[in-house]
């Protein structure tokens, strides 16, 4: 073998790969090193570099909750998870045969900046809009309504899901199942979370200074 390696670039490249191999394999000069060529184990962590041993770990994990509640004529709220800083509350009511899922949420710096999509199918109707929000530490204080499902009277049901990129107070991504229902009255709620980097590009992020909720109950910018 040794009358293929005189070259001493190929010489030093065949002693590297066959200490990173710990002595277990043999480097052939001339071409690729194949898997079938390497003992199954042979390679000890401590010789993968650290972002390599890293990427072998995958994404940061998820989180999935799932809520369910019967209709109550005096409701409260209940914590149905924490992720991405936020707290997350829903309460089951029934009122005059109409089933209502409320969701609230509190931050923990009292921040929230968000960009989503919001689908829904209310008693057969549908709908769905996209928006952002963006509003300062401080301004989100106490529970505060995102969202409200509402299922009429008389064997209806109604579905919505939201979609979240959230910035902050950390980063991101929330999808979030709610549904209130007269057929059963109950209330489910399921909420799929998983903290991700940010990056920003460039430019300046636009800023709202208010926080008022729409007719359906999701936080609205001006």
């Amino acid at each position: 073998m040794t009358k293929h390696l005189r070259h001493p670039a190929t010489l030093i490249a065949a002693a590297a790969l066959f200490v990173a191999l710990g002595g277990g394999a043999v480097a052939y000069a001339g071409g690729l090193i194949s898997g079938s060529h390497i003992k199954n184990h042979s390679i000890p962590a401590k010789k993968l570099t650290k972002a390599a041993i890293k990427s072998l770990h995958g994404q940061p994990g998820g989180t999935i909750i799932s809520w369910n509640a019967n209709a109550s004529a005096s409701p409260s709220f209940a914590q149905v998870g924490k992720a991405l800083g936020d707290t997350i509350r829903a309460e089951c009511g029934i009122s005059s045969g109409d089933v209502t899922l409320t969701v609230d949420i509190t931050t923990s710096d009292g921040s929230w900046g968000i960009d989503y999509s919001y689908m829904n199918t209310d008693n057969g109707t549908s709908d769905d809009h996209v928006n952002s929000i963006n509003v300062p530490a401080g301004t989100v204080t106490g529970l505060f309504t995102v969202d409200s499902v509402e299922a009429d009277s008389g064997g209806n049901h109604s579905d919505h899901q939201l979609d979240f990129v959230q910035l902050k107070p950390a980063s991101g991504s929330m999808i979030w199942h709610e549904t209130a229902s007269t057929n059963t009255n109950s209330c489910h709620f399921s909420m799929q979370t998983v903290p991700e980097k940010v990056t920003f590009v460039a430019g300046a992020s636009r800023k709202w200074t208010k926080l008022n909720p729409n007719a359906s109950g999701l936080l609205a910018t001006p």
